[in-house]
């Protein structure tokens, strides 16, 4: 098919230039069993040092994919379970710190508190488990519905300001006015945001400075959160959106999290049928971009008038 003509041609010019390739294709058979395969490209190279060829390996990984797939649908089973008893432990620890059933002594609130943290941390972590299964096994789903973009970045903002105030750093927002509204899904765009923008706070320096802006393009708005902390070596550029990625530069107190937050956040982005890249070097921050299509209007709802009543509505309401 067309997709994997593509992967081949761009494996053979990869090969050509004198590096080595590797893809995934599917082959179907004449039973209609898919077969999953994976085609290793290696380069030809004369006496002269010129590349005059390439040479290829293939081998069947249906196996693997097969276990690949029951891995994930066990994880996937696993977290599902372990949400019911989890929002239990949080719920009545919130209540109980609320001291619904009576007055609480200074040392059974740390407690109490300890074990709402802990709780917290542990859901976060169920819940990447959970988006990473559905995302290995194609049934990672997103609602879309028009999204206001600027309105979803200040939430972000807000939701970071109590860590970043901690550790003394400002988080600055750019944003210009009367941006257009993107399809997509709200809280998976807003699940961007807070990743990208909890790493930024993470990786930089107490009393450094975190931005997030915003840049109009022809069919497309790019965001930008850029920091001025510990960067990234280049090396671990091309790893960095893979699951269990952590930066190799880290500090013991900057490695915790799951490691499958930019994993997910770049399976968000391409499903709204975006991009994400990232520009970084060790002790020079770290700036990701991010694109996302803005929304198609018919030339009925792009007439002036519609123009008018949707900047009236958005700073005047009904």
């Amino acid at each position: 098919d067309q997709e994997t003509a593509q992967l081949y041609d761009a494996a053979i010019d990869q090969a050509m230039r004198g590096e080595n390739a590797v893809f995934d294709w599917v082959l179907g058979s004449r039973e209609g069993r898919q077969i999953h395969l994976q085609t290793a490209l290696s380069p030809v190279i004369d006496d002269g040092g010129a590349v005059i060829g390439a040479v290829g390996v293939g081998r069947d990984i249906s196996e693997l994919k097969r276990l690949e797939r029951v891995k994930s649908e066990f994880i996937a089973s696993v977290s599902h379970e372990l949400r019911t008893p989890l929002a239990s432990i949080l719920g009545y620890a919130e209540i109980l710190l609320r001291g619904r059933p009576g007055p609480l002594t200074t040392v059974q609130q740390e407690f109490l508190q300890t074990i709402l943290d802990g709780s917290r941390r542990l859901k976060l972590l169920v819940d990447d488990l959970l988006d990473v299964s559905r995302i290995e096994v194609g049934k990672f789903r997103m609602t879309f519905d028009d999204v206001d973009l600027e309105e979803a970045i200040h939430r972000a903002e807000e939701t970071i300001r109590p860590l970043a105030d901690k550790a003394g750093i400002t988080v600055k927002v750019d944003v210009p006015p009367l941006l257009p509204t993107i399809e997509g899904d709200e809280q998976r765009i807003g699940q961007v945001l807070d990743n990208l923008l909890s790493n930024a706070v993470k990786f930089s320096h107490d009393g450094g400075c975190v931005c997030i802006a915003v840049e109009e393009e022809d069919a497309a708005l790019c965001v930008i959160v850029r920091d001025a902390g510990i960067g990234i070596p280049q090396e671990d550029i091309p790893h960095l959106f893979s699951r269990f990625y952590r930066a190799s530069n880290a500090e013991p107190n900057q490695r915790s999290g799951t490691g499958l937050g930019l994993y997910i956040t770049r399976a968000i982005v391409e499903g709204h049928g975006g991009r994400i890249q990232a520009e970084s070097a060790a002790g020079e921050g770290t700036t990701i971009r991010f694109w996302l299509p803005k929304l198609q209007l018919s030339p009925l709802e792009t007439s002036p008038d519609m123009l008018v009543k949707e900047i009236a509505d958005r700073y005047f309401g009904n």
